[in-house]
């Protein structure tokens, strides 16, 4: 048995095990069978790291990466699953709130503004067992994903190399200006529109995600850590993180030398987190009734990424 053929049973029985504890997990009383779950935890964690080690991982006699069609690319099979786990996320967005016990002895409701220091006020462990069990569908899928792509690569390792035939006009490392880089160029935009509008409205969409961490019982310097931390990451980063060489690879192929890397240069993914942070940020001023750690933390965040990128373009990393 092949990694990826292991990696994909793995995958399987990970996705597998979550989909059955979020059927568990909205059964009455289902929360006490929680525990006997707790190791697709583990799995799930060791799984998508495994795979991204082993599609980063590539030996010196291994030839590159190809693009292998998109029917190859995007399975039936990966695409119908792809649509259970979909249907199961929305499902995430009918939980009840969660209730969480502070060090004070007093509670917070995740969706509330203030603390609700009621002694009875139980926690609901139904809904916290969802939201892990939602949280492992999603992550093993994701690992399901990774595999797929290692199964391709090992799958084109053994295959016979043909020689690339001449490049269509308007592939973005023949023709740059062409009609392909306008797609280019309307795809950042619409990625860049997606993840502003997402920052402005995340706060106030469903009980999980409204307005739960307003009252999070962090002290104001933990708001301090993001542009120490991304700053003095841009200084000693070797390369991008999001500059993946099998990537590059497999995109360079499909659409000429250098594609995946002008794609990012144009994108700007630090500086597009930089501004939906600081949105983020200004929607949870208003969105928090006053309480002003979240719009700080997310304000602080956007300048984290702001000077990480600053930091690694003046370096001259490749694809920022």
């Amino acid at each position: 048995m092949t990694r990826a053929r292991f990696g994909l049973v793995l995958s399987w029985l990970a996705l597998a095990v979550a989909l059955v504890a979020v059927g568990v997990s909205t059964l009455p009383g289902g929360d006490r069978y929680m525990g006997g779950f707790m190791f697709d935890h583990g799995l799930v964690i060791l799984n998508v790291m495994f795979a991204s080690w082993t599609l980063r991982r590539r030996r010196a006699e291994a030839p590159a990466f190809r693009w292998p069609g998109a029917r190859r690319l995007f399975a039936p099979w990966l695409l119908v699953t792809g649509g259970v786990v979909a249907i199961a996320m929305i499902a995430l967005q009918t939980l009840p709130p969660v209730d969480l016990l502070l060090s004070s002895g007093e509670h917070f409701r995740m969706v509330a503004h203030d603390a609700l220091p009621a002694p009875g006020h139980a926690r609901d462990g139904g809904a916290a067992f969802g939201m892990f069990a939602h949280a492992w569908v999603l992550f093993s899928f994701g690992g399901l994903c990774l595999w797929h792509l290692v199964a391709l690569r090992e799958a084109q390792a053994r295959e016979p190399v043909i020689a690339a035939g001449p490049a269509r006009h308007g592939d973005f490392g023949v023709d740059p200006e062409g009609r392909l880089a306008f797609r280019r160029r309307l795809l950042i935009v619409a990625i860049w529109t997606l993840t502003l509008a997402w920052s402005a409205v995340a706060l106030f969409v469903g009980s999980f995600f409204d307005r739960q961490l307003c009252v999070a019982p962090f002290p104001w310097q933990v708001a301090l850590v993001p542009p120490v931390f991304f700053g003095l990451s841009g200084l000693f980063a070797k390369r991008a993180q999001y500059m993946s060489p099998w990537l590059s690879e497999l995109v360079d192929s499909r659409f000429g030398v250098g594609a995946y890397a002008r794609f990012l240069v144009g994108l700007k993914p630090l500086l597009m987190f930089a501004t939906s942070a600081i949105v983020a940020g200004l929607v949870a001023l208003k969105a928090c009734g006053g309480v002003p750690f979240m719009a700080l933390f997310f304000g602080s965040a956007g300048l984290g990424f702001a000077l990480m990128h600053v930091a690694m373009r003046a370096r001259g990393i490749e694809g920022v």
